[in-house]
């Protein structure tokens, strides 16, 4: 049994994420609209990588208004739907095509419209149950979906968030000095020591938006006011060859660029889950029981001797669950995934969700090396680059751990942190109830 998830930050952390839904895409938006008491989402952004822009961009606005993030003017006839204030989270299409490359999409893993169930279109399914529920299923899906570019409504997000976590903090500090008679050095000690919260920006497919924001706005970098926190890249084997894998791959040119900002000294802090991490996150039997998506009727050996039967689903875990077993069916039938499909996306959140544990601030403009310490994950510094110079590898990710180990300075310094473990058991207890109260705010 794994422990208790480490209690939640001292307010809950600004989180934008960037995404190409995509079937692990649409489990990361309901982790992260639905871990209020650890993150508030801010925006969602899109980036054609798993499908066309206007696919993508669909899908979001499918997988918002059916947990219910995209608010509504007239009141749901759902009994499912007991949220008080509706969420309305704003959604901006980004980058239609890579940097340089043409666009390359994987209708053979999520299908004809990018997120499909059993039977069709996610998007559609909402759609029908949106209409037998009484909502005006446009209204949600798209009722405020800004002409302003991906880039600028993720850098006013960021800059705002950090205003206002400047502004907390200082209230914050107030407080204890009063509290404490003054600034004490004991009170000035803590603060030395505790690392200022900062914006998270998580990126689950192509780093197209990501890159064009650093070149955009290099400000926010200079300033610290975000971290980023990406799914890509593999230690190991890709899934789109033997070498790169997928969000790498659809723009390496991108993910270069992403990755020559991080490091000593450029401000912009970088944690990245690689494939071989979330190959380990299998949505088997078992965790769909664990995230309440189980069956009617299943299970019946695991309850053997209660009595019980799982109870029919509602709309929302209906759709989810389709979702999952459509993505299982496509990732066994194309990889080979006998268990179940990997969830690589939400384990981005996740990371952002469970950030390392609090240090001192400037160790790492310093140079001095230092090991990373977190509740969820294992951590471990690296040079991380990919590959743009050669075809035959193009997209590859190349992750030096060495320099981390002493034993070579390899490419370079690190420049990010790279997860090598995760624990599973905070992930779907987190998921779970990230379900149950999406769940309850949906309008199907």
């Amino acid at each position: 049994m794994s422990p208790p998830p480490p209690p939640p930050p001292r307010r809950p952390r600004p989180l934008w994420l960037d995404c190409d839904p995509g079937h692990d895409d649409a489990l990361a938006i309901v982790l992260a609209l639905h871990s209020p008491d650890h993150c508030r989402l801010l925006g969602v952004s899109t980036v054609a990588s798993n499908h066309s822009l206007r696919a993508v961009t669909g899908n979001a606005a499918a997988v918002l208004a059916a947990c219910g993030g995209r608010g509504s003017s007239s009141s749901s006839t759902s009994p499912a739907s007991t949220s008080s204030s509706p969420l309305s989270v704003p959604l901006h299409a980004g980058a239609e095509s890579p940097l340089f490359l043409p666009p390359k999409i994987c209708p053979e893993i999520h299908g004809s419209s990018g997120l499909c169930v059993e039977g069709g279109s996610f998007a559609d399914v909402v759609r029908k149950k949106l209409r037998k529920a009484g909502q005006k299923e446009e209204e949600l899906f798209f009722p405020a979906l800004s002409r302003k570019g991906a880039v600028q409504a993720m850098a006013e997000a960021i800059e705002k968030a950090a205003a206002e976590i400047e502004e907390e903090e200082e209230g914050e500090e107030g407080e204890n000095g009063e509290a404490n008679g003054g600034k004490t050095k004991e009170a000035k000690r803590r603060k030395r020591k505790r690392k200022p919260q900062r914006a998270a920006l998580v990126a689950t497919g192509a780093l197209t938006n990501i890159a064009l924001l650093l070149w955009t706005r290099p400000d926010l970098v200079a300033a610290k006011k975000f971290d980023l926190y990406l799914m890509g890249g593999a230690l190991g084997q890709g899934n789109t060859g033997v070498v790169a894998e997928f969000n790498f791959e659809v723009d390496p040119h991108a993910a270069s660029a992403v990755f020559g900002s991080a490091g000593a000294g450029r401000g912009l802090r970088v944690t990245l889950v690689p494939l071989d991490v979330t190959h380990t996150a299998l949505v088997s039997p078992d965790v769909l029981r664990k995230l309440g998506l189980e069956g009617e009727g299943e299970g019946e050996e695991e309850r053997e001797g209660e009595g019980k039967t799982s109870p029919p689903l509602s709309p929302l875990r209906t759709a989810l669950r389709s979702l999952l077993l459509y993505f299982a069916e496509t990732y066994k039938n194309h990889f080979g995934f006998d268990v179940g499909p990997p969830l690589h996306d939400p384990l981005a959140v996740l990371a952002a969700i469970f950030p390392p544990e609090e240090e001192e601030e400037g160790q790492e403009e310093e140079g001095e090396e230092k090991s990373e310490t977190n509740p969820v994950f294992d951590l471990t510094r690296a040079r991380v680059d990919a590959e743009v110079s050669s075809p035959l590898s193009l997209g590859q990710s190349v992750i030096d751990l060495l320099p981390a180990l002493g034993r070579s300075q390899g490419r370079g310094e690190p420049n990010a942190l790279v997860a090598t473990r995760v624990d599973l058991g905070v992930l779907w207890g987190m998921l779970g109830a990230a379900i149950e109260r999406a769940d309850r705010a949906s309008p199907l």
